[in-house]
């Protein structure tokens, strides 16, 4: 999926895009372009992810994200709007080029309209906090780290940078991810390089919003072997598996070690044959 938008696509569907500029309430924009709105990126999250619920937004628009030139802004907007339901949202980098194409009016633009409350609802599996992302003890997706990015995502002629470009780009930087296994990012810039792994990747990419720098070592379960295990590199001494076979508990780090199914009684004086007891 292509989570781009360039202003020359939005110049050629103007009656189907909805522009927003996207900025913190202390750096309000200094100028924007004509028909656009503007969406308050607060830093505490309840707050933002209660607005972006309460938005009235037509349903039918291509929503264009855009902010002061980083996207972190925009890319942030992004995960929230698509976790509100909003289907057709975008991120638009700004450029040097095409510029004369929709014109810059100097100012701050109107805000976006909201209802008195939020009615939308916000999905928590595509975008979640450090503390939901904390609470969980195991992921099917791969946790991926990202807190520096240094790359435009438009060339040297303005032009969208080639998925197979981005996917370099993230190899080359020490990001390390699969794109056969579904993703959630965490991170500094856990928002943009989310935005970029859903550019390249062939599998789901999930976010956590807060802009943390480490959320620790979760652990990340293997949809397809049913390993658990922390999210380190294979090569720790740290890491171990565990592999869960029929009621048994296998620890693969220590075959010194097994733990024993026993029958277990539950509350209603029955017993689970497949709980374990170590």
């Amino acid at each position: 999926m292509n989570p781009f938008i360039t202003i020359e696509e939005i110049h050629e569907k103007a009656q189907e895009v909805y522009m927003i500029y996207c900025s913190p309430h202390l750096s309000p924009p200094e100028e924007y372009y004509s028909g656009s709105h503007w969406l308050v990126v607060d830093d505490m999250t309840a707050k933002f992810v209660n607005t972006v619920c309460s938005l009235e937004i037509p349903g039918d628009k291509i929503l264009a994200c855009y902010d002061s030139g980083d996207l972190f802004s925009a890319s942030k907007a992004y995960w929230a709007l698509r976790a509100a339901g909003f289907a057709e949202v975008r991120i638009m980098p700004r450029s040097v080029y095409a510029t004369n194409l929709i014109q810059l009016i100097s100012g701050t633009p109107p805000l976006i309209s909201k209802a008195e409350r939020a009615y939308l609802p916000f999905n928590n599996e595509l975008v979640m906090t450090k503390e939901e992302f904390l609470k969980r003890e195991t992921f099917y997706q791969q946790a991926v780290q990202i807190n520096y990015l240094a790359f435009n995502i438009l060339d040297s002629n303005g032009r969208l940078q080639t998925s197979e470009s981005v996917l370099s780009f993230l190899q080359t930087s020490g990001i390390k991810f699969s794109q056969s296994r579904a993703s959630i990012v965490h991170g500094k810039r856990a928002c943009l390089g989310g935005i970029m792994l859903a550019y390249v990747s062939k599998r789901s990419v999930s976010v956590v919003i807060d802009e943390i720098e480490s959320l620790g070592t979760p652990q990340v379960r293997d949809s397809r072997t049913r390993e658990t295990r922390l999210n380190q590199t294979e090569n720790s001494d740290e890491v171990k598996y565990n592999t869960v076979m029929a009621g048994y508990s296998v620890s693969v780090d220590d075959p010194a070690k097994r733990a024993v199914k026993k029958s277990v009684h539950t509350r209603d004086g029955g017993q689970c044959k497949n709980c374990i007891i170590t």
